[in-house]
């Protein structure tokens, strides 16, 4: 017993002399110290919060020279270090950023940000972050060295048989890139992905800006690109995976960020809207309408081959929220694709709002200036042409001034124009917003995210900001917008020149001047002077039928189809 007393004593001594040294040395050295601290405690897992690393002293005294903060979690089996100039969010919008980058909406993210001011100010940059995604299960390990939808390295150009494999901090990953538009912006997402511990590991370079060709010419600085891949690229190095058996906890976030109550108009009378894809999440569409928004436009498809993970959700959920619904289109010219290709894709996965109830499409041009001006017009025909022959509804067309201006000619102007031009306070003049060759606008884009103050662009039901728009119009005039409109009548009468009883002649064209099915103009001798033109029929007659190009009369009137000039009935 005494023989054990000692053996006992001797290694308290021992252990108490060892701790007094590093103490020592930890006066000149403390990283050796923090370092030492940290691998003690690594042997009791329990005892280490995730923020605290396991780092050698070399390693340590980086940290401190250069006041980097290190990320560590033992339950997901990873660790990564950040400068002062990155903050880790806290107050994520989960659901939205999973659904933007296309995993798993409940799938775990952390999210770390670049916060120098001088990488946004006058510059067309919104975000710019790096995400890390662990996602678990067989399917997910499948698709982790598979291609993202819409992947640059499945377009012509840059066609690969198989993701890159790049190095990271000694780990292997597949390197995929997908380039991502949605109305007033881009989507630059760099994505790297290695199968370990049962997981797939996903780290995404996340950079989000607006298209600077939306502002005037001197208006805002393009940012500087290479400097913020550098230092997403500087984050992302720091990246490796623990040597510890991974247990995948529940993680929980904190609600998103929205508001809870409907941002104030500027003008009380307005028609108000927002255009919306899957960087939106899971919208509340009901929250939505009672916010007092009448229309929306939802990404539908881009390009060939590319539909938004939350299209038909969008397109179906809340329908009695009030808020009518139409489809727009991400054209991507820049990729080689025909006009009439991506019309054609567009139909295939959109045909089934493409009648009442939804409003008519809408082409999105914000890509292909280098194609020059008469070939992107020729591209935009076609496109608009291709929805015109198949469907008999006619698009509309969203850009921006500089595309207006100097990338399209007069020939496109035939298609109604949604215009981009933003501005925080919506007043619309006689000269604002200004539509270059077009005479008038239908839809005002006025809001871009990043700007207008705090509260501008966020929208009850809805976890990030979004764009805001305006109709040019009354709300009853958003009918003309539906893609199956009913006929209407524009009436003119010369009773005043006419005996007893009362005569008038009633012409009427679809849907307005050559913006439905097919042109069709009506002239009737009647008195039942009705705005709906099946009441008409019914009150005076039903008028024939004649051949493309060609008029014909009967007992009730005349109706010409395809006549372009306004002929008398008499």
């Amino acid at each position: 017993m005494i023989k054990s007393e000692k053996v006992f004593l001797f290694l308290l001594i021992s252990i108490c002399l060892f701790v007094s040294i590093i103490l020592v040395d930890a006066v000149i050295d403390p990283a050796v110290l923090i370092s030492t601290v940290f691998a003690s405690a690594n042997n009791s897992p329990e005892l280490v919060p995730e923020s605290l690393p396991l780092l050698t002293p070399e390693e340590a005294t980086q940290i401190i020279q250069d006041g980097w903060e290190v990320f560590r979690s033992d339950g997901y089996a990873f660790e990564i270090q950040f400068p002062k100039a990155v903050v880790r969010k806290t107050l994520l919008n989960q659901d939205a950023l999973n659904a933007g980058i296309g995993v798993d909406s409940e799938a775990p993210v952390w999210e770390f940000t670049l916060d120098n001011p001088a990488l946004y100010q006058g510059t067309n940059l919104v975000d710019a972050s790096l995400v890390i995604h662990v996602l678990k299960g067989e399917q997910q390990i499948g698709l982790c060295s598979e291609f993202k939808p819409g992947s640059i390295y499945q377009t012509p150009s840059q066609k690969r048989d198989s993701l890159q494999e790049v190095d990271i901090n000694g780990i292997p990953f597949w390197k995929d890139e997908v380039l991502e538009g949605v109305m007033g912006g881009m989507y630059r997402l760099i994505s790297y992905r290695t199968v370990a511990n049962g997981a797939c590991y996903e780290l995404t370079q996340l950079v989000h800006y607006q298209n600077s060709s939306s502002f005037l010419e001197g208006e805002i600085t393009p940012f500087d690109e290479k400097q913020v891949l550098t230092e997403l690229d500087q984050v992302l190095d720091t990246f490796s995976l623990l040597d510890v058996e991974p247990t995948f906890p529940e993680q929980s976030y904190p609600l998103p960020k929205t508001m809870s109550f409907a941002a104030p108009k500027n003008i009380s009378d307005h028609v108000d809207g927002i255009d919306v894809s899957h960087w939106q999440g899971d919208i509340k569409w009901r929250k939505v309408g009672d916010a007092g928004i009448e229309f929306a436009f939802v990404k539908g498809t881009e390009g060939v081959g590319w539909t938004d993970v939350n299209f038909h959700e969008n397109m179906n959920s809340g329908q009695d929220s009030g808020v009518v619904r139409g489809v727009y289109h991400f054209a991507r010219p820049n990729l080689g694709n025909s006009g009439a290709e991506e019309a054609n894709y567009f139909l295939s996965v959109a045909g089934d709002y493409l009648n009442s109830g939804y409003l008519r499409p809408v082409l999105d041009l914000e890509v292909g200036s280098s194609l020059g001006k008469t070939a992107l017009s020729n591209w935009v025909l076609d496109y608009m042409e291709t929805i015109k022959n198949r469907t008999g509804i006619e698009p509309l067309i969203y850009t921006n001034l500089n595309y207006v201006n100097n990338f399209l000619t007069n020939a496109v102007t035939d298609y109604d124009l949604w215009i981009a031009y933003w501005s925080c306070e919506p007043e619309p003049t006689y000269f604002i917003p200004p539509t270059g060759k077009w005479s008038d606008w239908a839809f005002w884009q006025y809001f871009g995210p990043g700007g207008c103050g705090s509260n501008a662009g966020f929208i009850p039901g809805i976890q990030t900001d979004i764009d805001l728009n305006i109709f040019n119009g009354v709300s009853a005039g958003l009918q003309e917008y539906d893609a199956s409109s009913h006929l209407w009548v524009s009436m003119s009468s010369d009773a005043y020149f006419s005996p007893i009883p009362y005569y008038a002649d009633i012409s009427a064209n679809v849907n307005g001047d050559t913006t439905g099915p097919i042109d069709f103009s009506f002239w009737w001798d009647c008195d039942a002077l009705e705005a709906d033109v099946a009441t008409v029929e019914s009150a005076c007659g039903v008028l024939p039928a004649p051949e493309e190009g060609q008029c014909q009369q009967n007992e009730y009137g005349q109706k010409c189809n395809g006549v372009e000039n306004d002929v008398p009935l008499r």
